[in-house]
């Protein structure tokens, strides 16, 4: 599912397209979770030349540069398809600190004990709260946890932890 974000989202950053609404609720998963499609393109905007985009209301998976009053960007769209990411993962969002845009990403608990190191490596990428680290879509299709070995892909959740 991870790959078919990813994926839409660079169809849209190679044509200068931003999301900018990528979150859980814009997300449309096929019943036997084998196919996901991007919606809600209401707020998507092309980028022009030299031309910046005015921030869209905060909501719990906005980028750190976004709450901050900076213009969205392809970067911004990449750290909500971390936001949704961790929500597959683990069935919420990463805790915001009071003090600070920045998230709780430690990844440690339980919950992530049955996620691999390079799952969880991608994940911090996308999460990275600066936005010049973290990668461009394409960048992200390259990553050796969405092309290596299929164990480095695993992700196993127990079967008595039950998302409500």
């Amino acid at each position: 599912l991870f790959i078919a974000l990813i994926s839409a989202l660079d169809y849209l950053h190679a044509r200068r397209v931003v999301h900018r609404d990528v979150k859980g609720e814009n997300l449309l998963v096929s019943e036997d979770l084998a196919r996901l499609k991007l919606a809600d393109f209401n707020t998507a905007r092309h980028l022009r030349e030299s031309a910046s985009l005015t921030p869209m209301g905060p909501n719990a998976c906005s980028a750190p540069e976004l709450l901050g009053g900076e213009s969205p960007s392809e970067r911004s769209d990449i750290w909500g398809a971390g936001m949704c990411l961790h929500l597959m993962l683990c069935g919420r969002l990463p805790r915001r600190c009071r003090s600070a845009p920045d998230y709780d990403v430690s990844l440690q608990g339980q919950i992530w004990e049955h996620v691999s190191g390079a799952c969880k490596a991608a994940l911090r990428r996308c999460l990275e709260s600066s936005k010049s680290i973290r990668p461009a879509a394409m960048t992200l299709l390259q990553d050796p946890w969405l092309t290596g070995d299929p164990e480095e892909m695993r992700v196993s959740v127990p079967r008595s932890r039950s998302f409500s």
